[in-house]
């Protein structure tokens, strides 16, 4: 197992991200707030756009205090997938608090510390990561985020 600690601004994390997801091969499930800034970098909608051509599921679990009409004109581009991958892209939105995790297979993963709404200037934001976990800790995550998924308003 190896693990990578992240910190700075959003910048930092647009190449690891991207690389992370660039390693999906079966699912890529992600809790997240769908951050514009962030969300809307070349690498980032390069990344996701692959993984729509490579993996044979995308959950995208949205932070419960997302704005889902807000982010439909925001971050159009991945609702404008979804509408045509309606299969392979599902969305919802959890209805409790949920850490921001991105999860590759069961083989790489990305935790997200939590924090106040920061914007892209500010140092704030600490990532771990996490690649080839145990089997016990791969499971462990997929089960919490399986669990916010169940629970999350879908459609």
């Amino acid at each position: 197992m190896e693990i990578e600690a992240l910190e700075g601004n959003i910048d930092v994390f647009v190449e690891p991200i991207s690389g992370l997801l660039n390693k999906g091969e079966n699912f890529i499930d992600l809790s997240t707030s769908l951050y514009p800034a962030f969300y809307n970098k070349k690498e980032l909608k390069d990344a996701i756009n692959a993984c729509v051509k490579k993996v044979t599921k995308i959950r995208i679990l949205l932070d419960k205090n997302a704005n889902i009409n807000t982010l439909k004109k925001e971050v159009s581009w991945i609702f404008d997938l979804h509408d045509k991958n309606p299969k392979k892209i599902e969305i919802a939105k959890a209805v409790n608090d949920v850490e921001h995790w991105i999860l590759v297979d069961e083989k790489y993963f990305r935790i997200e510390a939590k924090h106040k709404h920061v914007d892209e200037e500010v140092p704030a934001l600490k990532n771990l990561i996490i690649s080839k976990p145990p089997q016990i800790i791969a499971k462990a995550f997929i089960r919490q985020f399986n669990y916010w998924w169940d629970l999350a308003q879908k459609g």
